[in-house]
């Protein structure tokens, strides 16, 4: 793995990661600048269609991979600092990642 930038001076910014949809209890990594950031558990509640909110202090252009293993899938974004929340999602048995400017709302 490799990222774009020097992160080391960078000035981070909190995004917000949303696990949305279809997660029965996989277990996540969260890997950015060669390091696991974040290892989370999602299960998706149905009435809401979210399944967990991870929050990361990030750079801009950084390359950020979301893993299952146990699923054999991963994603990666590179983090736009004018989209600050993203959402995942498993669809058609593929992990789908994307980027907004609008937080996710949720009943």
């Amino acid at each position: 793995m490799s990222t774009d930038i020097d992160n080391s001076s960078c000035a981070k910014r909190a995004f917000e990661l949303h696990f949305q949809e279809i997660f029965t209890g996989e277990r996540i990594d969260i890997i950015a600048s060669d390091k696991v950031r974040a290892r989370v558990v999602a299960k998706t509640r149905f009435q809401t269609g979210l399944a967990h909110i991870e929050t990361l202090e990030l750079c801009n252009g950084e390359k950020v991979v979301f893993r299952i293993v146990e699923l054999n899938l991963q994603a990666t974004i590179k983090v736009d600092v004018t989209k600050p929340f993203v959402s995942v999602k498993i669809m058609d048995g593929q992990l789908q990642v994307d980027s907004t400017d609008i937080r996710p709302g949720y009943l």
